[in-house]
């Protein structure tokens, strides 16, 4: 009785586990190539140069390109872009 119970509890509990990690949720959108920063614009004045340095840098294939590129976004559009791909927030 013992042992059914047990085997009972560790299939439900397996079972469990496994259609947890199935998830509805649903995928992020966008290129993988851009990022949307979201700042004040005093404040992405400040730390553009710093920004660009990081994630600019050009890569040299046959027709150089960026590594990334940045587009600020206003605190107001934060909502638009929940489902979008790396999104960067900086606050003071």
């Amino acid at each position: 009785m013992k042992t059914k119970f047990t085997f009972l509890l560790a299939s439900l509990l397996i079972s469990l586990f496994i259609f947890q990690a199935c998830s509805t949720k649903q995928r992020a959108k966008g290129s993988e190539d851009e990022i949307f920063v979201i700042a004040d614009s005093m404040e992405f004045i400040q730390v553009e140069k710093d920004l660009q340095q990081t994630f600019g840098k050009i890569i040299y294939t046959p027709q150089p390109e960026e590594l990334f590129k940045l587009q600020r976004k206003n605190i107001n559009m934060l909502d638009r872009l929940k489902q979008r791909k790396n999104i960067l927030i900086i606050a003071p």
